[in-house]
């Protein structure tokens, strides 16, 4: 029977080291040692207590004396395990495992070490091993599941991985970071629903805990849902009001829903707190720019470039930042640094974003004022009628040539790009061989080509030189070649006429003042025209004015707050970049316009994660813009006109 006086100090000891008062408990050991050296237990505590000191050499000290007293306690090979582990002395690691084995190999807790320390090796095959032979002789262990589940997440067996974390939340159900192991393995599987109820499940267990709500900030962007993001991202802010990526990634929130002035106040916070924060200034100019704040745009640009100097595309943008305030000689001498940094798949996107000018003929100008003729001649004078006609699926189709040949185009504010169809390019052009990426609307990616057309022709406007995207498009469609995108339209003034079914394209503007036209700012973000509207008198968003789109369409997470009704989803819309989306038929109460008020709008809602790149805005597609007689896109302006017929829309009044 031990003596009470050193039993009494290893008592005190481990009681202490559940207390987190190790330096205390140590004292007690010795105390316990002075009393009687040849009780191994005291040396174990102190082992014990240096490890939560992380004082491994210690450690192994403590141990090697416990072994020396009692040397067939497996505890205590575990223990100096552990030491070395920490250290990485796995070989010696090994060694005590496989010590403690040797004494109880009908134990689970060894194998368990050992696995642990094959994971430490990149050995997963011989750590799943020892895992399954730890649960084949206590299948209650949580621990074992889960060691095992990382296991074969390194071996890329996600699906094993999210069947041990099922069985070891079934074992402990209110460990949250099992939810938190399985909500990123559903990740690895892209199954980002299933990920979002996990980190929801261990915000629930843990709700002051701030790791899962940042995890589930993270899928919310990739599902679209930018508002559950902003308020995940807000309540971690809450807590460490000083983390500058936090208000980095709610800032871009913050611009993808529209919100810009909230954006550019989250970026200043973030550069303010970190001074290199690249992306706060990225997400600001994108900001400013979508403002026409070009100035400001600048300034932020010019801060990532002192910076880091070697992305050709920060060059490039600050460049066409310069060129919309005609400060030409800085645009010029941006260009031709973006050029010489490019890659080919680089220069191509850039020579897309802006396809009527020759971006390697722009850098290598001589003179600067070659650079602003060849940047302003695309602009001069220019204008035309081009009549066109509905196809069976409700898209605006005009006739065009490209290269001589006599194509059908469709008029697409909604797409950022001019592109064909590849089938339709035998006999036009070859395609570069470089591949481009594009993201579809379910996120998706997909590759794409592109060629320079000699000349595009739209009634009697001749633009040369023109650079295009291809892609594979919409193969089942017998008439229509491809898009005329937002990047050619943009350097127009585009007024389709609905009621006399033509379009004009033209270089100049110019409305007679009239009761029945409602004239709104427009943003222009990635190409594509945008505006602010106001659904049923309370909810506020960005809506995209899109001729591409025959309906006018919404995904549920924007209009929450204003849903008559649960949806089923009964229907579906079919598009190349839309794939197959779920929608339901929704009639809401009004949309307002500027000054224009419409009843009953209806939209065909659909889940946001079905289409995550479209869902932090609405889309006005041809259903609504065709209620007008005319709907004029002064793109060089920024503002869009809606020329109203009381007659025809008796929905539709003005507020003046």
């Amino acid at each position: 029977m031990r003596s009470t006086s050193w039993g009494a100090c290893n008592d005190r000891a481990i009681t202490l080291i559940n207390a987190g008062k190790y330096e205390s408990a140590l004292a007690e050991c010795d105390k316990a040692i002075a009393l009687n050296s040849n009780q191994a237990m005291a040396y174990s505590l102190k082992a014990l207590a240096y490890e939560r000191l992380k004082k491994f050499k210690e450690e192994i000290e403590e141990c090697n004396k416990a072994i020396v007293i009692e040397p067939k306690n497996f505890k205590f090979y575990l223990s100096r395990a552990t030491a070395y582990r920490e250290l990485g002395q796995y070989q010696s690691a090994l060694q005590d495992c496989n010590s403690a084995l040797n004494l109880v190999f009908q134990k689970s807790l060894p194998y368990i070490h050992r696995g642990y320390i094959y994971t430490c090796l990149n050995h997963p095959q011989n750590a799943i091993a020892d895992y399954t032979a730890a649960l084949n002789i206590d299948p209650s262990s949580s621990q074992a599941y889960s060691l095992r589940a990382d296991s074969y997440g390194k071996k890329g067996h996600y699906q094993k991985q999210i069947d041990d974390l099922t069985s070891a939340i079934k074992i402990s159900p209110t460990d949250s970071t099992l939810y938190e192991q399985r909500g990123y393995a559903y990740l690895l599987l892209k199954k980002p629903l299933e990920a979002t109820r996990d980190y929801t499940i261990a915000i629930q267990i843990h709700p002051e805990s701030t790791y899962p709500h940042l995890l589930r900030a993270d899928v919310y962007k990739e599902l679209g849902q930018y508002q559950k993001q902003i308020a995940d991202l807000s309540f971690v802010i809450d807590i460490d009001p000083q983390n500058t990526t936090l208000y980095g990634k709610r800032g871009y929130a913050y611009f993808q829903l529209g919100k810009f002035q909230k954006a550019i106040d989250d970026c200043t916070t973030s550069t303010r707190l970190d001074p290199a924060s690249l992306d706060a200034y990225s997400t600001a100019a994108l900001a400013y720019e979508t403002l026409g704040l070009y100035s400001k745009a600048i300034e932020q640009r010019t801060k990532i470039l002192k910076l880091k100097k070697t992305n050709s595309f920060d060059w490039s943008d600050r460049a066409k930042d310069y060129e919309l305030l005609r400060i030409f000689d800085l645009a010029q001498a941006d260009r031709r640094r973006a050029v010489e940094l490019a890659s080919p798949c680089e220069l191509a996107t850039m020579q897309l974003c802006s396809p009527l000018i020759d971006v390697k003929k722009l850098a290598g100008a001589d003179s600067v004022e070659w650079y602003q003729y060849q940047f302003d001649k695309q602009l001069k004078g220019v204008s035309t009628v081009v009549p066109f006609h509905f196809d069976d699926e409700g898209h605006i189709c005009v006739p065009a040539q490209i290269n001589s040949r006599h194509l059908e185009l469709m008029i697409d504010t909604g797409c950022s790009h001019t592109e064909l169809w590849k089938q339709t390019m035998p006999g036009i052009a070859k395609v570069n061989n470089d591949q481009l990426r594009g993201t579809k609307a379910n996120g998706e990616e997909y590759f794409f080509g592109f060629f320079r057309a000699r000349d595009l022709k739209l009634g009697n406007l001749v633009l040369p030189n023109v650079a295009m995207a291809v892609d594979d498009g919409l193969v089942r469609h017998k008439t229509l070649s491809g898009f005329l995108g937002g990047n050619i339209l943009e350097n127009f003034v585009v007024t389709v006429d609905y009621l006399k079914r033509q379009t004009i394209i033209a270089t100049s503007f110019k409305h007679d003042r009239s009761k029945e036209l409602v004239t709104v700012p427009m943003l222009l973000r990635n190409h594509c025209p945008y505006c602010t509207v106001k659904l049923d008198g309370e909810l506020e968003v960005l809506a995209l004015l899109d001729t591409g789109c025959p309906s006018s369409m919404s995904p549920e997470s924007l209009l929450q707050s204003i849903l008559p009704k649960k949806l089923n989803y009964k229907h579906h819309v079919l598009g190349p970049w839309l794939g197959c989306l779920s929608t339901e038929r929704v009639e809401l109460k009004s949309l307002r316009i500027g000054a224009g008020n419409l009843k009953s709008p209806i939209f065909e809602v659909f889940p946001a994660v079905e289409a995550p790149t479209m869902a932090s805005e609405i889309v006005l597609g041809n259903d609504f813009l065709s209620r007008f007689k005319t709907v004029t896109f002064d793109y060089p302006r920024r503002q869009v006109t809606f020329e109203f017929n009381k007659q025809e829309e008796p929905g539709w009044a003005s507020s003046k």
